[in-house]
């Protein structure tokens, strides 16, 4: 098996990578908006929520504990 040989462009982007998955990057402020939806529907049993980060994955963990 050959190794994978790695881009100019991974070596760039490997630096700020970890930026990308910071909670400060982009406000999350559309968590709040989803509680409110959620709160509107009581008695609901089953929802999809499409997430664009683990980080907002995480946030939503802990958001829909509750429910």
């Amino acid at each position: 098996m050959r190794a994978l040989r790695e881009t100019s462009l991974a070596v760039l982007l490997s630096h700020i990578k970890p930026l990308l998955y910071s909670p400060g990057i982009r406000d999350l402020h559309k968590l709040d908006a989803l509680e409110r939806v959620l709160k509107d529907h009581k008695g609901f049993k089953k929802a999809i929520v499409f997430v664009d980060r683990v980080v907002v994955v995480k946030a939503l963990i802990k958001l829909l504990r509750k429910y």
